[in-house]
């Protein structure tokens, strides 16, 4: 199972995203990953 979340900064990630991710997903392993975008000049 996949799911994606999007955001535009860490700040985003709320207590209800978390707890959503917990419920779903129990005891079960995950992998979160980042992608670092270069800044614009």
């Amino acid at each position: 199972m996949y799911t994606t979340y999007h955001l535009k900064s860490a700040l985003e990630v709320s207590s209800d995203i978390l707890d959503a991710i917990k419920a779903t997903f129990e005891s079960k392993p995950i992998t979160i990953n980042y992608e670092r975008r270069r800044r614009r000049a």
